[in-house]
């Protein structure tokens, strides 16, 4: 994964990742701690996801794009270059409408739609 790859070539600045248990929590807080390792791990998914939200929007001509569950708790950090991405591939037809923000039930959002799927399958 690209957080494993990341320390094993900056074992020097990856600093507490080394060694310890890793996960989005201990990502996001050592990227606000200014971790050069889990800033780098940000950017280089906020480069894969801008892509592959740049290929979506092209399929699905969509102008919304809203961000929720686990990845939203590292969206300030990826937030740059996802845009940068998708300004670069996107011409100003798409571009121009396009809105790029966190979902508000954030991590919650699947929680939330299975109940809701729950309850409209039962007729309550």
């Amino acid at each position: 994964n690209i957080m494993s790859r990341l320390i094993d070539a900056y074992p020097e600045r990856a600093g507490v990742l080394v060694g310890a248990e890793l996960g989005t929590h201990l990502l996001v807080d050592t990227a606000k701690a200014g971790n050069p390792v889990s800033l780098m791990v940000f950017e280089e998914v906020g480069r894969i996801l801008g892509e592959a939200i740049v290929s979506a929007i092209r399929i699905l001509d969509v102008t919304d794009v809203y961000f929720g569950g686990g990845i939203s708790a590292g969206l300030e950090f990826m937030m740059p270059t996802l845009d940068r991405t998708i300004k670069q591939y996107l011409s100003q037809y798409y571009g121009k409408d396009l809105i790029l923000k966190k979902a508000t039930l954030e991590n919650n959002a699947g929680t939330l739609g299975a109940a809701a799927l729950c309850f409209m399958g039962s007729g309550l």
